[in-house]
C-alpha cells in the first residue's frame, strides 16, 4: 500500500475491495491449528 495514503482512504480501499465471507470456502480444523508452536503436517488434513 502507499504510504501517503490517509488513514481514512486506506480504509475506503480495503472497505470497497474487499471480499465477502460468501467469496470462501470454509472447513473445519483441529483446535491445534490455533497454536502457535505447532507447525505439523497433520493441520492440512481434513477432519
Amino acid at each position: 500500500m502507499d504510504l501517503s495514503f490517509s488513514y481514512e482512504q486506506a480504509e475506503s480501499i480495503a472497505r470497497e475491495n474487499s471480499l465477502g465471507e460468501e467469496a470462501f470456502e470454509w472447513h473445519q480444523v483441529s483446535r491445534d491449528v490455533n497454536g502457535y508452536k505447532i507447525h505439523d503436517a497433520h493441520l492440512v488434513e481434513p477432519i
